[in-house]
């Protein structure tokens, strides 16, 4: 895939697809750090290369992001009903709750 737009790089990370984002920067750096983006710019040689990397077997393997896996909702109910009997459950998710804007 190549593209400038975020939501599609979310997309690809998701799906496991190799992405050349044409920005310099991405409001989604997990999808590179993690995912198979791979930030261009405007470099078309750089493009070229990457794309060449791809079609020979040696691009960029994506990872499973963590928590990426289509459960978001199903997590948020459990801890609503935490939440409604016992007060917000312990910190499973590797965030500091505080940031989270929790006591």
């Amino acid at each position: 895939m190549i593209t400038d737009s975020g939501s599609l790089q979310t997309e690809t990370a998701i799906l496991g697809i190799p992405c050349f984002t044409l920005q310099k920067n991405t409001e989604r750096p997990i999808t590179v750090t993690k995912g198979a983006t791979v930030l261009i710019g405007n470099n078309s040689a750089k493009l070229k290369s990457e794309a060449a990397k791809i079609l020979a077997g040696r691009g960029k393997k994506p990872f499973r992001i963590p928590l990426w896996n289509g459960k978001t909702a199903t997590r948020i109910v459990s801890v609503l009903r935490h939440a409604t009997t016992r007060g917000f459950p312990p910190n499973t998710c590797g965030n500091d709750r505080r940031a989270l804007g929790f006591r």
